[in-house]
This record gives C-alpha cells, structure tokens and sequence, in this order.
C-alpha cells in the first residue's frame, strides 16, 4: 500500500541529470530563476509544451559541482510529452540524461532485467530486447 502511495504521489515527476551548470550566486531565489530559465529554454528549443512546472536539486548546494534536476510537472501530459520527446531533448546536450520517477520497487524492477538481459547477450542471445508492458 505504501509503494503505491509512493508512486501516485510521484506520478508528475520526472529527473533531469544534466550537465547545466548551477548559478554561482549566493541567493537561492535567483539561482532558483535561472535554472528554471534554462529548462523553460530547452524545453522551448525543442517545441515541448510540457505545460506548467517547477524545479529543484537534488542534495546540497556545492560551489563548482553540478545536481541533477529533479522537475515537477502540473499533469501527466507534460510528463507524457516530456518522455515522448526525450530523443529530440536529449539532442544536442552532452551529458543529458532524462527519466521517470520511479519507486524503490521498479528500479529493482528494472535492474534484475537488464542484468538478466546482459547474461543472454553474452550468452549468445542477442535478440531479445526489453519492451514496458
């Protein structure tokens, strides 16, 4: 029960680690703008309409150390929208990369299949692939 609390709670989310620097500022309020600035950027760049959101970072703040960005979208369409472009955003920006929130439950998920995917490849199987249900 509490997974699935955790996972409709998580529904709008979606994490962006990304190689955009953060504000060397020491006010949290700009730092905060100029990130969101950037994401609205990219967002716009590649024509996403992922509606309205909000931003944070993950852990602390450290001078000179890139977070990964972690963005709360209004609905499930901008996350829809958001992961049906993920290729045209992904586009351009080295060291991008975008996912769903996902619980503790589905990365293990998520994990033991592609492990088990590894050992077939090796194994001499390579045409198996992972599809989502």
């Amino acid at each position: 029960m509490e997974e699935e609390e955790v996972k409709e709670s998580n529904v709008n989310h979606v994490d962006m680690n990304a190689n955009i620097n953060e504000p060397t500022g020491t006010n949290k309020t700009e730092r905060k703008g100029n990130e969101l600035e950037k994401v609205r950027r990219v967002f716009e760049d590649r024509d996403v309409k992922s509606g309205d959101y909000g931003i944070l970072r993950l852990g602390s703040y450290q001078l000179n150390k890139n977070r990964p960005i972690k963005i709360i979208l209004g609905n499930w369409s901008g996350v829809y929208e958001v992961t049906k472009k993920k290729e045209e955003i992904l586009n351009g920006i080295p060291a991008l990369n975008i996912f769903r929130d996902q619980t503790l439950k589905q990365r293990t998920y998520y994990k033991n299949i592609q492990s088990e995917l590894r050992e077939l490849i090796v194994s001499g199987d390579d045409m198996k692939t992972i599809r989502r249900k």
